[in-house]
């Protein structure tokens, strides 16, 4: 699960300001707020209050909880005229009006059409200082549009609250299919809400850690000539709860994120009760570990660029018999590159994936290598999957491209074979 985290920018303005009351604030003596001026409306995101405790590490949560991809937060801490007291001034820099972007790629199986379309739009302070908006549509460009059709759309909604963020999101989509030499059709409908709630538990200089909780629930309704097939129409809903750790040492960016799954029935989601576990062995409600690593290294500079190394670990355990929508699953552009036209998926597994760079304005190439194991419970032996990858990645002003040769070094058993897969991605934003 790959995530960007840029260090906290602060302007500290100081008048009058002496070099013992500096030192008061950083060594965290006990020193207050005395009065908030903000140029917005901001009272849900301020992690104190005026008359409160002053803590220099909230100004770095106060700066993360206002800092989008459109605004730039400026703080001030200014001497009051009472003793271990000061006054803080908030305000934004606009950066940009809206976030917006378009997407073409590849990444998508050949037999109706490789090409998908995405478009995205942003906005943030809409109701509080922070708050994000965003808007997004997929949709795939298929070789006959009457016949096969597969569309998503998603909107979500995010907003600081002081330590805690809350975010909701809601993706509907929409997929037709006609069948081969006849008049039937095949149509799927899936709509699924998530709800995240976060919290900051702790952070300095060097390393940040958060808790987060949640649920997801999905409804999906499968029909064939506009019959409903009951069997297949299920709601299935799960929680879920882990932490985002954080860690920052010599140019390298280390993220932690441990999670747990579990599978429920409340709301409507489909449960084990009165299961035939000789007809269907598979569990509803599961429960699933999962680990995401992620590391980022740079090293080496020179006049024209600097060399990276990334890392992107995923792995799961479940003792419990998943649903395929619920399989840990590898192979693919964000996994184990050099395959494209199918993957794998088990009830537990493990991929890394090793990308080494040298990053420069203008054309950047690279090299990778993945592998990966995964494993059903029912299959007496696992599957392994052994791809590398070269590449460019090319960034210029608004525009990113990406172009990926990758090969697969060693199948899974009975997979099928494929030609040396090539991906592309052309990103423009505005």
């Amino acid at each position: 699960m790959f995530l960007r985290f840029t260090f906290i920018k602060m302007i500290f303005l100081f008048y009058i300001m002496t070099n013992d009351s500096l030192a008061n604030i950083l060594k965290e003596n006990k020193t207050y707020v005395n009065k908030i001026t903000a140029d917005g409306n901001y009272s849900l995101v301020l992690p104190f209050k005026e008359n409160g405790v002053f803590d220099i590490r909230e100004l770095d949560q106060l700066v993360e909880n206002l800092k989008t991809n459109l605004s730039e937060p400026q703080v001030f801490v200014i001497p009051s005229n009472k003793e271990n007291y000061y006054d803080i001034f908030v305000k934004t820099e606009r950066k940009k009006m809206l976030d917006a972007s378009i997407t073409l790629d590849n990444n998508n199986y050949k037999d109706y059409g490789r090409e998908n379309l995405y478009l995205n739009l942003g906005r943030d302070h809409i109701f509080s200082g922070g708050d994000y908006v965003s808007i997004s549509m997929k949709e795939r460009l298929t070789k006959n549009r009457k016949e096969h059709r597969e569309s998503l759309y998603s909107i979500s909604y995010a907003i600081p609250i002081r330590n805690w963020k809350a975010s909701y999101s809601f993706s509907h989509e929409k997929t037709k299919n006609k069948i081969l030499s006849s008049k039937s059709e095949s149509r799927k409908i899936e709509n699924s809400h998530n709800i995240e709630f976060s919290k900051v538990l702790y952070r300095n200089a060097t390393k940040k850690i958060d808790f987060f909780f949640g649920f997801n629930l999905k409804d999906t309704k499968n029909y064939f000539n506009e019959i409903k097939l009951e069997v297949s129409s299920k709601r299935r809903n799960k929680i879920f709860l882990g932490s985002r750790m954080y860690y920052y040492f010599n140019n390298a960016m280390l993220y932690l994120e441990p999670s747990i799954e579990r599978g429920v029935r409340f709301l409507g989601g489909e449960g084990d009760k009165n299961r035939n576990q000789a007809s269907f062995p598979f569990d509803k409600e599961f429960k699933k570990y999962n680990m995401n690593i992620y590391l980022n290294k740079s090293f080496s500079p020179t006049n024209y660029g600097y060399f990276n190394y990334t890392a992107n670990i995923s792995t799961s355990y479940t003792s419990d018999h998943l649903l395929d929508a619920n399989k840990f699953e590898m192979g693919g552009l964000n996994s184990v590159r050099g395959f494209k036209e199918s993957t794998i998926k088990g009830d537990k597994g493990i991929y890394m994936s090793n990308t080494f760079s040298f990053e420069r304005e203008g054309i950047s190439p690279f090299i990778g290598f993945d592998f990966g194991l995964s494993r059903d419970y029912y299959r007496k032996e696992g599957d392994k999957l052994i791809g590398a990858a070269i590449g460019i990645k090319f960034k210029k002003s608004n525009i990113l491209a990406t172009v990926t040769f990758s090969k697969a070094l060693k199948y899974a058993q009975d997979m099928p074979r494929e030609n040396p897969p090539i991906y592309f991605k052309i990103l423009y934003s505005f």
